[in-house]
């Protein structure tokens, strides 16, 4: 991304001044200078993905009774940004797939918001009929070092790809030292404005300008709890059990 930045300089301002000797009025021409410049540092952002779970060989056990938090993959975000910046991540699926959220004008922004996160997640790769033409979605979570736990390089996951229970939930987020893993939220919980009713109150941020990220590349560890409810709910009303997901990965700047 290219940006043209202009400089406007006043070099000398006029006003009028009264010449002692002299009983009249005389003043200074207005001199503006005005200077263009291409900022020649290209904005770029990569994903290098490695592989993701992909059945119950690899742990995907929807009626596990421990060891329910599982890694599903991980990717690693480069990038160059050339000024002021934030890197988010989000999925799309309301645009996507074309839904619509059917919540009242009037409705606060807050529960907007909630609503439009229950789009977010894994979904099954063919949409099944509901009352709003939506799955259920899975919602999954990612760790990344911005908001890591204290002392953690890399994400906690055992070697049998299970996530402990104090790095991936808790029942206050807010005080918990531990808690390592959060939800990647939908667009439109993200930054959306739908007929002056706004959705947006949210977003996950997993790098900016104010991190001491160099080289600017890092982890993106992904997790999710296999037994969640939608995904039993999905299995008597799909033809297959296959679920993806769009990341999107989006840097902006200033």
């Amino acid at each position: 991304m290219k940006r043209i930045y202009f400089l406007l300089v006043v070099l000398l301002l006029s006003f009028p001044f009264y010449a002692q000797a002299e009983n009249h009025v005389t003043s200074e021409p207005l001199e503006i200078s005005i200077e263009i410049q291409k900022n020649h540092t290209p904005m770029w952002i990569n994903v290098d993905q490695t592989d993701f779970m992909k059945n119950q060989s690899d742990g995907f056990n929807i009626f596990a009774t421990n060891k329910i938090y599982r890694k599903i993959g991980t990717a690693y975000a480069s990038w160059q940004a050339s000024d002021i910046y934030e890197i988010l991540i989000y999925t799309d699926n309301i645009n996507e797939l074309n839904l619509s959220t059917y919540v009242p004008l009037q409705v606060p922004a807050s529960s907007k918001m909630l609503y439009a996160s229950k789009f977010a997640g894994l979904r099954l790769r063919q949409p099944i009929s509901r009352p709003y033409g939506q799955t259920f979605f899975v919602p999954f979570k990612v760790w990344v070092p911005r908001t890591a736990g204290k002392g953690q390089v890399t994400a906690p996951v055992n070697p049998d790809g299970s996530i402990d229970a104090k790095y991936f939930t808790s029942l206050d987020p807010d005080n918990s030292e531990d808690l390592s893993f959060f939800y990647v939220p939908e667009k439109m919980a993200v930054d959306d404005d739908l007929a002056g009713s706004t959705y947006g109150s949210y977003k996950k941020v997993i790098a900016s300008a104010f991190d001491a990220t160099y080289p600017h590349k890092i982890e993106l560890t992904f997790a999710m709890d296999v037994t969640n409810r939608n995904i039993g709910a999905n299995i008597g009303n799909a033809l297959h059990k296959k679920y993806e997901a769009h990341v999107i990965i989006d840097l902006v700047g200033n």
